[in-house]
């Protein structure tokens, strides 16, 4: 009851922050002297976050692929992880689906910091080759957080990262998946 009362809140915070937020920066996009003749703030724009973002997850003894989709400040994601398989493992894939938050600060024109916290759901399957062994099955829920930094050019960027995701909220190093990410985005 507890977690579900936690992940609750946490939702409902996350909603309420990134509908607070709205992010300014510089219209690089305006010459030096209009940008002097104008009023100050006229030169700060709205920045407007949506597109989709495609990622590579370099695991332990493993790889991932997925998508995210960021509409505002809001995200919507899907993966696909796979692990190694060998003379006794058949099959060694999971997934990840999740909702968050994502916010983007840009240093200057092509060059930002990135922050995401996620909520979601994981499962993974393990499958044998001899029948003495069982097949494992885990399904559990995670809180993720995920900082990178990019290169924007025009509506396109790169990303850099790492990533945290910790199952059933717990928060120490035994139920901890963490990868390098490596992200390619689109109209963001």
């Amino acid at each position: 009851m507890k977690k579900t009362i936690f992940t609750a809140l946490m939702a409902l915070a996350l909603g309420i922050n990134a509908n607070a937020q709205i992010v300014l920066s510089n219209d690089y996009g305006q010459s030096e002297t209009s940008v002097l003749s104008e009023d100050s703030n006229s030169n700060k724009i709205e920045q407007r976050q949506g597109g989709a973002d495609f990622q590579y997850h370099a695991i332990e003894d493993g790889w991932g692929i997925g998508i995210d989709y960021v509409i505002k400040y809001y995200v919507l994601g899907y993966n696909i992880l796979g692990g190694k398989t060998n003379d006794i493992i058949s099959h060694n894939l999971g997934g990840e689906i999740y909702l968050g938050g994502n916010y983007r600060y840009h240093f200057t024109k092509n060059l930002y910091i990135e922050g995401r916290v996620l909520a979601g759901y994981y499962y993974w399957n393990i499958q044998y080759k001899n029948s003495i062994m069982k097949e494992q099955n885990k399904n559990k829920v995670f809180m993720g957080f995920s900082p990178r930094i990019g290169l924007q050019f025009g509506s396109w960027g790169i990303s850099a990262g790492y990533r945290w995701d910790y199952l059933d909220f717990k928060f120490d190093k035994d139920n901890c998946l963490d990868r390098l990410t490596i992200g390619l985005s689109f109209g963001i």
